[in-house]
Formats: structure tokens, sequence, C-alpha cells
């Protein structure tokens, strides 16, 4: 019995908090008979004021927003796709040449191929400080001018 109760105190906070309210005189009945239609005693909550607010239905209009393209944001977005590449490339050959002088048996042939793999991981490394000037011309042509 105790467990109905509790069970019954429970739906009457959430039924107030889903802007729902029980009916005082009906309350006993529903506590006396609980889980049957007739003693449900929870209607509607009706607004016995009358309170409008026309500001908060009033719905501004939405200005839409596009990127603009200027020289500065297509020339830092043309530098980070093409120093990409190129480090992905120069990355690529000199992990071939180093995996060669791995493989490699004579010392000529590994003195060259260590060579060329630095030669490429010296390429691979301007390229990458080549997309990151390209990355912060991108972000500095997202910066709005002052007027």
């Amino acid at each position: 019995m105790i467990f109905k109760r509790v069970i019954l105190v429970i739906l009457v906070f959430l039924s107030l908090s889903t802007a729902q309210v029980p009916i005082n005189h009906q309350v006993n009945n529903y506590l006396a008979v609980w889980g049957s239609a007739e003693s449900n005693g929870i209607m509607q909550k009706s607004d016995s004021l009358r309170i409008n607010f026309p500001d908060t239905l009033h719905i501004l209009p939405v200005t839409k927003h596009t990127i603009e393209w200027n020289k500065q944001r297509i020339i830092g977005i043309g530098l980070m796709v093409v120093f990409g590449i190129l480090s992905y490339h120069f990355h690529c050959e000199a992990e071939e040449s180093y995996n060669a002088y791995l493989h490699s048996g004579s010392y000529s042939e590994m003195d060259r191929l260590f060579a060329r793999t630095k030669q490429y991981d010296q390429y691979a490394g301007f390229s990458y400080v080549g997309l990151e000037i390209g990355f912060i011309i991108t972000s500095f042509s997202f910066i709005k001018k002052l007027p």
C-alpha cells in the first residue's frame, strides 16, 4: 500500500512538470482507487489570466551568411593543397628510399640511398612549412578588417 502511494506522489509530481495539474477534490479519490481511469483526476492546465506575449511569438528575419572569396583566401587554400600534395609525395619517396636503404647490400648503394632519403625528407619538411604558411594565410583571410 505504501508503494502505491509513493508511486502516486511521483506521478503527481511528474504530471505537474508536464503542465498538467490534478483537480484537488479528486486527489483523495485517486489515492483510494489507484490505477482506474475514473480516478485519474489529471486535466490539462488552463490559463485563466489570458497572458499573451507577442514579442516572444515574433520571429525575427534570419540573414544568410555566405563566405566571401577573396584573393588571400584563394591563395592560401591553393598553397595548402599544392604543398600538401608535395609533402605527401616527398614523404612517400623518402619512405621508399629508406626501405631500399634497409634492404641494400653494398655500402656505396647504402650511402646513395641514405643521402636520397635525407634529401626527400628535407623536401617534405619544406613542403610542410609551405602547407603551414598556406594555412596561416587562409586563417588570416577570415579576419574582418576594421573600418
